[in-house]
């Protein structure tokens, strides 16, 4: 009786491994069709696996986007500023890259999503590093000035 009982369970864990699939917890997802077939996708995976063959790749599990966002109103169309902000997101600095130092009074400040300005400073440079260490993760609004008139607003979201 045992030694059956033993190869019943043996034989449930020898089809069981034979089966291939994927379990994940995650909060939405759904099957993206195309005319070239089907993909299924899911939000807040826990894990990340990149597949590469001569005919593709796959990305599956969570990414974190570089997001560039430019919010707000132009206000001053005659000003060109053509700024990047990278990384983004970011653990613990932000650089602001400046094409182009049209002006010698250009600063900056970061506020938090409540409105509270947390930090501001001068950009003297065509690259200025703005640390963020001190600061909490979530999301900040860095506002680029020039003599005190707001020119363009970036999100950034801090791990």
């Amino acid at each position: 009786m045992y030694h059956s009982i033993s190869l019943l369970i043996s034989g449930f864990l020898a089809i069981a491994s034979l089966g291939i699939a994927q379990q994940s917890v995650v909060s939405a997802g759904g099957i993206a069709t195309g005319s070239n077939g089907n993909v299924s996708y899911s939000i807040g995976q826990i894990g990340y696996t990149n597949f590469k063959s001569s005919a593709g790749f796959v990305n599956m599990g969570v990414q974190q986007p570089y997001e560039f966002f430019t919010v707000g109103v132009d206000n001053f169309p005659t000003i060109t500023l053509k700024a990047n902000i990278y990384p983004n997101p970011t653990l613990n600095d932000v650089n602001i890259l400046i094409d182009d130092l049209f002006s010698k009074s250009l600063g900056y400040e970061m506020f938090d999503i409540q409105g509270k300005r947390v930090q501001n400073g001068v950009i003297s440079d065509l690259i200025t590093n703005v640390p963020m260490q001190a600061l909490t993760p979530g999301t900040y609004t860095l506002g680029i000035l020039d003599k005190d008139k707001a020119i363009k607003f970036f999100k950034i979201i801090k791990n």
